[in-house]
C-alpha cells in the first residue's frame, strides 16, 4: 500500500511540474524513473559523451561560458608549444595565444551534426511514447466493457501494462546507463587522470590490473604519464604496470573505423578521458608510456619510468623513439643518456647469450653434419659480432660442394640468427636468371633513357633497405662474368652504385655464394679420406666405426686446396681479383654413413607428424628401416636423394593403403623390413603393419598395380 502511495505522490508531482497531460502511464513511469538517476551520473555522461551543452553555449553571450569549468589539473599545467623536433610537430594540439577565449569554441565545426543527432534523439523517443499511447488505448477499452466480470479481466490487463510499462522503461534506462555502469578498470583510468592515487591504490588491492586498457586502447599509465600525475605512476609502477605496453588507439578517425564507433565520440572520449593537449590526426599507435611523458616535457615522469625497465630505444608505429619527441632539454639529455646505457646492457645481455649458446650450436641444431663448414662460418661471425673486423670490407664466403649439401639452408640460418626479421635481413638471388649480358640491368636497375629506369635494381632497392643484411648468391657459377665484374666493388669496399648514380653503403652485410664447381673432386678427396680413417682405425681394432666418420675428423688438405681447388675456380671465374675478395672458401663434404640415418629420421618424423595431423594415424619404424632407406643415398644429389627415397617407398604405400581404405582411423603403423626371397637374397623391401591394442600386428595387403615397387 504504502508503495502503492508513493508511486502516485511522484507521478502528481511530475504532471504538476510540467508533464503532459495526455502522455500514457508508460512515459510517465518513464519520466519516473529516469528522474532517480543520480545527478552526478548524468553529469559524467554529458561530459564525457555529448559536448551538446558545450557547442550550444558557443553561440551565447559570456555568461554563458560559466558553465565550462577547468579542474585544477588542467589550470596548473605548463602549456608545450610546439617548437620543438619536426617529429614532434602536429602532435600537440595548437594552443590558442588569446587568453580570454572560450575553450569550448573547439566544438563549433561539430555544432550542427550534433544538433541534428539530439533531434534523432527527440524523434525516436516521441515516436516510442506514441507506439506506447496506440497500445493502451485497446487494453481501456477492453477493461471498460467487461462489465461485472471485467474487474479481473481488466485487473489482469491492467497488470500486464504495468508489466510492459515496467520492461520498456527498464530497457530504455539499460540503454541510457549501459555506458555509464563503469567496471573498475574504467575507474582506475579515471583515478590515474585526476590523480586520485588514493582510489589507484584501493582499486590495485582490489585485484584490478595494472594494465588494464581503456575500450579505445590506451593504459592508466599512460594517462598518468601525459597528465603529469606522478603519484599516480609510481604507485601504478610499483603494482607492475608495464613501462613498454604500447598504445592501440591511433588517430580518432582510424580508431572510429576500427572500433565502429562514432568518430565525435572518439575525440570526446579521447580529450575528456585522456588528454585534450593531443592532435586528433596525429598517429599514436605503439606509443609508451615514456613517449607520452616525452611529449608533456616532464623529466620527473621519464626518470620514473626509465628506472622501472622503460626502453628508450623502444619506437611506435611511425618507427620514433621517445627522444624524437623531446624538446631541447632536460628530457632530451636524460633520454640520451639513458639510450646509451641501454645499448651497453643490450650488448652485455647479447655477449651472455652468446657464450651460453654459441653459434656452432645453434647451427648444428638445423643442419646434420657440416661441422667444419659450420665452424668456419661460425669464427667469421664471432669476430664481426665481437669487434674484430675490419669494418670497412664485408665479409664474403663461398660455398663449394655437391647439391642438395646444405649450403643454402646455412645461408638461411646465418641470416635467421643475425636478424629477428628475416624475409628483410636475408636477400636470395638467384645467378641462373643472369646468365645475359644484358641481364645486368636487373641487378642494379636501367640507365637513365631506359625501361625500367625508376624501377631500380633488384637488389640496389633491397640493400638500401637493409643494408646489414645476409646476400645470398645462389649458383653464382651460372652468372654472366659482367655480373661478376658488378661485385668488384662490392665485395671490396661494400658499396653499390645503382643505375641512377647513387651509392649504397653495405660494409655491415654478409654475401655468401654458393657453387658446385669442383664438387665432383671435393666429394672424391673426402670419399678417399674417409677410407684412409677407417683403415687406420681397424689396425688400431676401433670398435666403433661411427666415431671416425665425423666431419671434424675429415679435413680438407691446403694441398688439396691449392694444386686441385685453386686452378679450377681460376679456371672458370677468370679473374684472381675476384677471388681475392672472397674471406672463406667453404667446403661441404659428403654425408657419412651416421649422418645419412639421422637424415632418414628426420624425413620420417616429418612425414609421421603429416600423418597424424592430417589423418590421425600414427607412425612407426624399425632401425632396419633406417639403414634400408640410407641406402638410396646419392653423392650427386645429397640429402634430396634420402628425400626422394623416402617418398619413393614409404609414401606412396601409405598413399596406396590410404586409397584402397585398409587405414582405420586412429590406427597405428609400424614400418618393418623383409625379404621376399632369402633363397634367390632378393633386395628387401619394407611392409606395413597395423598394430593392435594388443600389440598383434596385420600386415597389409596392397594390390600389385599400387605397390610402389612397380
Amino acid at each position: 500500500m504504502r508503495g502503492g502511495r508513493r508511486r502516485r505522490r511522484r507521478r502528481r508531482r511530475l504532471q504538476q511540474a510540467g508533464a503532459s497531460g495526455n502522455a500514457s502511464p508508460c512515459c510517465l513511469q518513464l519520466i519516473a524513473m529516469l528522474s532517480s538517476v543520480p545527478t552526478r551520473l548524468l553529469a559524467r555522461r554529458s561530459r564525457s559523451l555529448s559536448p551538446c551543452s558545450r557547442v550550444l553555449q558557443t553561440s551565447t553571450s559570456g555568461a554563458a561560458c560559466q558553465g565550462i569549468r577547468e579542474t585544477p589539473a588542467e589550470t596548473n599545467r605548463n602549456p608545450l608549444v610546439s617548437t620543438s623536433r619536426v617529429s614532434r610537430r602536429g602532435i600537440l594540439a595548437e594552443e590558442t595565444g588569446g587568453g580570454g577565449l572560450n575553450p569550448s569554441v573547439q566544438y563549433h565545426h561539430v555544432a550542427a551534426r550534433w544538433l541534428s543527432n539530439l533531434q534523432n534523439r527527440r524523434s525516436s523517443w516521441a515516436a516510442l511514447a506514441s507506439r506506447g499511447r496506440l497500445t493502451e488505448q485497446p487494453r481501456e477499452e477492453s477493461g471498460g466493457s467487461g462489465g461485472g466480470e471485467g474487474r479481473g479481466t481488466g485487473g489482469g490487463a491492467g497488470r500486464a501494462g504495468a508489466a510492459s510499462a515496467g520492461v520498456l522503461s527498464a530497457a530504455a534506462v539499460a540503454f541510457c546507463l549501459k555506458k555509464d555502469s563503469d567496471s573498475k578498470g574504467d575507474a582506475l583510468l579515471e583515478a590515474a587522470r585526476t590523480n586520485n592515487s588514493q582510489d589507484v591504490a584501493r582499486l590495485l588491492k582490489e585485484g584490478v590490473d595494472p594494465n588494464h586498457r581503456h575500450r579505445l586502447g590506451w593504459t592508466a599509465l599512460m594517462v598518468a604519464a601525459m597528465n603529469r600525475q606522478h603519484s599516480v605512476v609510481k604507485v601504478l609502477l610499483e603494482a607492475g604496470a608495464d613501462p613498454n605496453a604500447g598504445d592501440h588507439f591511433n588517430n580518432v578517425y582510424d580508431t572510429s573505423r576500427e572500433k565502429g564507433i562514432h568518430s565525435l565520440e572518439v575525440l570526446v572520449s579521447r580529450e575528456d578521458e585522456f588528454s585534450s593537449r593531443l592532435s586528433s590526426r596525429a598517429g599514436f599507435r605503439g606509443c609508451t608510456a615514456l613517449h607520452y611523458a616525452t611529449l608533456a616535457d616532464d623529466p620527473r615522469t621519464v626518470r620514473m619510468l626509465l628506472e622501472a625497465g622503460a626502453n628508450p630505444l623502444q619506437s611506435n608505429g611511425l618507427g620514433h623513439t621517445a627522444r624524437a619527441y623531446a624538446k631541447e632539454g632536460d628530457v632530451s639529455t636524460v633520454l640520451q643518456e639513458w639510450e646509451g646505457k641501454f645499448q651497453e646492457a643490450k650488448a652485455r645481455r647479447e655477449a651472455e647469450e652468446r657464450r651460453r649458446f654459441p653459434l656452432e650450436r645453434r647451427l648444428k641444431e638445423h643442419i646434420i653434419g657440416q661441422e667444419g663448414a659450420i665452424n668456419t662460418v661460425a669464427s667469421a661471425i664471432r669476430r664481426k659480432e665481437n669487434g674484430w673486423y675490419d669494418e670497412e670490407h664485408p665479409l664474403v664466403f663461398l660455398f663449394l660442394g655437391s647439391s642438395g649439401i646444405g649450403k643454402t639452408e646455412l645461408a638461411k640460418q646465418v641470416a635467421r640468427y643475425m636478424h629477428k626479421d628475416v624475409k628483410k635481413g636475408f636477400i636470395r638471388m638467384d645467378m641462373s636468371e643472369f646468365q645475359e649480358k644484358h641481364e645486368v640491368a636487373k641487378f642494379i636497375g636501367s640507365p637513365p633513357g631506359y625501361v625500367g629506369h625508376e624501377e631500380g635494381g633488384q637488389l640496389t632497392k633491397l640493400l638500401k633497405a637493409c643494408p646489414n643484411a645476409v646476400v645470398l648468391f645462389d649458383e653464382v657459377d651460372k652468372a654472366h662474368p659482367d655480373v661478376l665484374t658488378i661485385m668488384l666493388q662490392l665485395f671490396d669496399e661494400g658499396r653499390l652504385t645503382d643505375g641512377k648514380g647513387k651509392t649504397i653503403e653495405c660494409k655491415d652485410a654478409i654475401f655468401i655464394m654458393t657453387s658446385n664447381v669442383a664438387s665432383d673432386d671435393i666429394a672424391q678427396h673426402a670419399l678417399q679420406l674417409r677410407q684412409e680413417a677407417e683403415e687406420i682405425s681397424r689396425r688400431k681394432l676401433a670398435d666403433n666405426l661411427a666415431d671416425v666418420q665425423k666431419g671434424d675428423d675429415i679435413k680438407i688438405s691446403r694441398q688439396f686446396k691449392e694444386s686441385v681447388i685453386r686452378p679450377i675456380l681460376k679456371a672458370h671465374f677468370r679473374r684472381d681479383e675476384f677471388l681475392g675478395r672472397i674471406n672463406e672458401i667453404v667446403y661441404f663434404l659428403p654425408f657419412c654413413h651416421s649422418e645419412l640415418l639421422q637424415l632418414v629420421s628426420k624425413e620420417l618424423s616429418f612425414w609421421a607428424k603429416k600423418a597424424k595431423q592430417r589423418h590421425d594415424i600414427t607412425l612407426q619404424w624399425d632401425r632396419p628401416v633406417l639403414d634400408l632407406l640410407a641406402g638410396g643415398y646419392n653423392m650427386h644429389y645429397g640429402a634430396r636423394s634420402i628425400k626422394h627415397e623416402v617418398e619413393r617407398r614409404v609414401v606412396n604405400q601409405l598413399a596406396a593403403a590410404y586409397e584402397q581404405e585398409l587405414l582405420p582411423k586412429g590406427c597405428t603403423l609400424r614400418l618393418s623390413v623383409q625379404s621376399e626371397n632369402q633363397e634367390e637374397r632378393s633386395a628387401p623391401s619394407l611392409r606395413l603393419e597395423v598394430v593392435g591394442e594388443d600389440s598383434s600386428s596385420r600386415t597389409l595387403d596392397i594390390r600389385p598395380p599400387l605397390s610402389p615397387e612397380h
